[in-house]
């Protein structure tokens, strides 16, 4: 056999065992790549958003801040509760209490970033808060929700290595299981 060949032929061996070391240390399965993300990784992110003000009607205004991430077993969705906080007070008690919003996840292959969507304000607890007023700070709220946190990038992917760089795939499933939220990426549906 000509040296040529043989030279060729460990050197395809070595690039094929250095592409399957790499396959294997990564969180490959059957389903597709998988990249776990931590309360603390996505609280991390959330930091320099807050806190968020808006004001509506030329009056009111709304300051949501604090956030706390939290991941409920099961889920499909990053959720995290706030400080609502407004400029209004009632019988000299400030109007302020906590939400809980949660978000989505959606994943940009050519960024290669996981960032959240669809952000909702689901519960809104202040304690003097007239009822009469309820719905509209919801509003408020859910409105400054979607224009901060709607498409903001939580995770980006490190394409360095060979591990990662399978990871130009689709995204195939979000749930949280074992605390932390785990994403799958993959090929095709």
């Amino acid at each position: 056999m000509p040296i040529d060949t043989v030279k060729r032929m460990f050197a395809i061996t070595g690039i094929y065992l250095i592409i399957c070391s790499g396959l294997l240390s990564c969180n490959l399965t059957q389903d597709g790549y998988v990249i776990k993300i931590t309360p603390e990784q996505i609280q991390e992110k959330l930091n320099p958003v807050f806190p968020i003000s808006k004001r509506y009607l030329a009056v009111f205004k709304l300051t949501l801040k604090d956030p706390t991430v939290t991941l409920t077993e099961g889920s499909n969705r990053v959720g995290f509760g706030v400080t609502a906080a407004t400029n209004v007070s009632v019988s000299d008690t400030d109007l302020a209490g906590r939400a809980h919003m949660t978000a989505g996840i959606r994943f940009d292959p050519e960024e290669a970033s996981l960032s959240l969507v669809d952000p909702l304000v689901e519960t809104l607890d202040i304690s003097v808060l007239p009822e009469k007023y309820h719905d509209e700070v919801m509003l408020a709220a859910g409105i400054a929700a979607k224009e901060y946190l709607d498409d903001y990038e939580v995770y980006r992917l490190d394409l360095s290595g060979i591990k990662q760089a399978i990871a130009k795939m689709v995204l195939k499933s979000v749930v949280v299981e074992g605390g932390v939220l785990n994403i799958t990426l993959g090929f095709g549906k």
